[in-house]
């Protein structure tokens, strides 16, 4: 059971991420990420 709701969970985040990117493409500049990812030093990789 446990299983099974985690999965929906994951599912419904995955469809969610999908879905703001889709609505937000025009907002989404190649050159503003790569900064993005570059200011959060540390975490840098877990974000690429």
């Amino acid at each position: 059971m446990r299983s099974k709701t985690l999965r929906w969970l994951l599912f419904a985040l995955l469809a969610s991420a999908i879905s703001l990117t889709i609505l937000y493409r025009d907002h989404l500049d190649a050159a503003a990420l790569q900064q993005w990812v570059e200011r959060s030093d540390p975490a840098a990789p877990l974000l690429f």
